[in-house]
């Protein structure tokens, strides 16, 4: 069983250690904060406190991770059932998996200008943050990056998904907006599937690829309302 609470991610580590030529929980450490809300102070951790989520049981003498999770996280909202510490976790993952993937974008193509559009991205200190009591405020639906290039701006969503290959099925969120509506709908969007560090499936308009999705259906109430 792999030490991380996230399967397949060592794979993940070492391409992305390769491509910023740093460790990862130094990345972490400088480019990501804990606060309460939006315009709250950044609440001081101990180090290593938000890369150690990333394991699936961590032990550190000099704190107690899960303890100082479950005070900072346990009253966040969690339809999904996640632990504080899953919860910490996908956080972090996420963040990781889309820096990574701007970075490779950036590179294939050096002549489109790769911009954050996530609401928890600060665009002053430049850092990913990570809410412990959000608002609707804190947290948009929005687009996970956008780009500019000759044909206009356009929006990605992106998804981490390393066993749509195998299994080709995904969860989008659903509410007043749902992803797959304004997928389906929109002329600006982009459906980013990461299956792999170095490997993604780029959907524009799911009226495109209809005839290759066998079904779409929403989810039972109550996840319905936030998942599709």
């Amino acid at each position: 069983m792999s030490k991380f609470i996230h399967n397949n991610f060592e794979a993940f580590q070492i391409e992305f250690e390769k491509t910023f030529n740093q460790k990862i929980c130094h990345w972490i450490n400088d480019n990501i904060d804990i606060k309460e809300g939006k315009n709250s102070r950044v609440i001081e951790v101990p180090k290593n406190f938000i890369c150690c989520s990333l394991l699936r049981d961590p032990k550190v003498e000099s704190f107690d991770f899960n303890k100082l999770c479950n005070r900072l996280f346990g009253t966040v909202k969690n339809l999904n059932k996640r632990t504080p510490h899953e919860y910490l976790a996908n956080q972090v993952h996420g963040t990781l998996q889309e820096v990574l993937h701007k970075h490779k974008l950036q590179k294939k193509h050096s002549n489109y200008d790769f911009s954050f559009a996530s609401s928890e991205f600060n665009r002053l200190t430049k850092k990913r943050e990570i809410y412990t009591k959000p608002n609707r405020k804190d947290i948009s639906r929005d687009a996970d990056l956008n780009f500019v290039c000759p044909e206009g701006q356009f929006n990605i969503q992106i998804k981490g998904n390393n066993t749509f290959k195998h299994r080709p099925q995904l969860t989008l969120r659903g509410g007043r907006l749902p992803e797959y509506d304004k997928i389906q709908e929109s002329k600006k969007d982009f459906l980013h599937i990461l299956v792999s560090p170095n490997e993604y499936i780029s959907i524009y308009n799911f009226n495109k690829i209809n005839d290759h999705i066998h079904s779409s259906a929403k989810l039972p109430s109550p996840q319905s309302k936030y998942w599709r």
